[in-house]
């Protein structure tokens, strides 16, 4: 009888080694996720994004960019260089209440991750950040060249794509020769100076 209870002596040592109750090990910790990016310091890697990164913080929609991107909202992102707010008149922007300027960012970001391909096959106007793309409010319609060219209209201003400067899971930053002023904005009797391009 003794035998007998020593051949079960390894059987339970081994049953209790297995046995996630009885194991001192703990699991391994998953890793932790990763941080969303950051429009401001993308942009400031970049360089001459000055206009534009003023712009976000005076209207506080890094953050808002930031929040969306960290609960994993995937986006696509617009930026005018310095030189496109030059080509503006002085004081079209600074004519602009803060919600005007909200309203601004806003039409630069499209609710959707687009890749440069993505551009192809889009169905028009695109839905950004600003709402309503019916007619004189905030339509945005791209269409690619034979020579992929990526052209943007909003039914008052024409801007290019001239680079991707920065692209990831949740973010597409492109670099646009124009800022993208809405229709909605030139219709308003306030903002008749923008017919004058």
């Amino acid at each position: 009888m003794f035998k007998h209870i020593l051949s079960l002596v390894p059987l339970l040592l081994i049953f209790s080694l297995h046995n996630p109750k009885c194991s001192a090990q703990s699991p391994a910790p998953s890793p932790a996720p990763e941080a969303a990016p950051h429009i401001v310091p993308i942009l400031k890697k970049a360089g001459h994004f000055n206009t534009l990164i003023r712009l976000l913080k005076r209207t506080q929609m890094d953050r808002r960019i930031y929040s969306l991107l960290n609960n994993s909202n995937q986006l696509t992102i617009f930026a005018p260089t310095d030189e496109a707010f030059h080509m503006m008149p002085t004081e079209t922007l600074r004519s602009f209440t803060i919600q005007q300027k909200i309203q601004l960012i806003q039409f630069h970001v499209i609710n959707s991750l687009l890749s440069f391909s993505d551009f192809q096959t889009v169905t028009n106007p695109l839905s950004t950040q600003a709402g309503d793309s019916g007619n004189y409010k905030f339509p945005m319609n791209v269409t690619m060249s034979e020579s992929n060219q990526l052209n943007i209209t909003t039914g008052v201003v024409n801007a290019t794509v001239t680079g991707t400067i920065y692209s990831d899971d949740l973010l597409a930053v492109y670099q646009v020769d124009r800022v993208l002023l809405p229709m909605r904005f030139s219709v308003s009797p306030h903002h008749q100076l923008l017919h004058r391009h």
